[in-house]
Formats: C-alpha cells, sequence, structure tokens
C-alpha cells in the first residue's frame, strides 16, 4: 500500500465502489468514486472507475472528461494508459451509438 494516508482512504474507497459497480450498483459507486475523489483528489484510479461508471449511466461526456483527467494523473503508469486508451474508444463508439438512435440525446 501507499505510504500516503489520503491514498489509502481515497483507495479504501475505491474498492468500495467497485464492488458496487461489479453488482450493477451503479448509482451508488458514482457517489464511492466520488467520494474518493474528494478525499484524493490525484487519485487516478477513482477518476478512472468513475468514468467507467459514468459509462455505464450513459453520461458519455462526463465520462470523456474524467478520462482526460485520469490521463494527466497516470502519465507514468502504462497500464491504465492503455486502460483509458480502451475506454475511450468504447465511450466514444457508444456515444456515437446513441446519437444515431435517439433523437432527442444531445
Amino acid at each position: 500500500m501507499d505510504t500516503n494516508p489520503k491514498r489509502n482512504a481515497s483507495q479504501a474507497i475505491v474498492q468500495v465502489g467497485l464492488r458496487q459497480f461489479y453488482n450493477e450498483n451503479y448509482d451508488q459507486a458514482e457517489r464511492s468514486f466520488q467520494e474518493a475523489i474528494n478525499i484524493d483528489v490525484t487519485n487516478p484510479n477513482a477518476y478512472f472507475f468513475l468514468a467507467k461508471t459514468k459509462t455505464k449511466n450513459k453520461k458519455y461526456e462526463e465520462a470523456l472528461g474524467l478520462l482526460e483527467k485520469t490521463e494527466s494523473l497516470a502519465f507514468e503508469n502504462k497500464n491504465l494508459l492503455e486502460q483509458i486508451d480502451i475506454l475511450r474508444e468504447e465511450v466514444k463508439n457508444l456515444q456515437q451509438e446513441t446519437e444515431e438512435t435517439d433523437p432527442n440525446y444531445f
């Protein structure tokens, strides 16, 4: 574990959020990941998983913005940067599909 107490507390909340996410409790997960960010605004994992959750909640623009923030914090983490690229592509595809099939989406 990291020696930074804020990071440790934030990561503990991220773990709670992940359990909620994988149980498809996306609204709860969103709150948990946001809480993790509030504790440590430099935790790239919290931003990344919040972006994944926003994607599940079809909040694509918010997800893309969060991925930009994640990328700025994860500049040395090659694995996370790869995951960001994969999720960004997924979000853009979902956003395009939604725009094409939902006339009320904007």
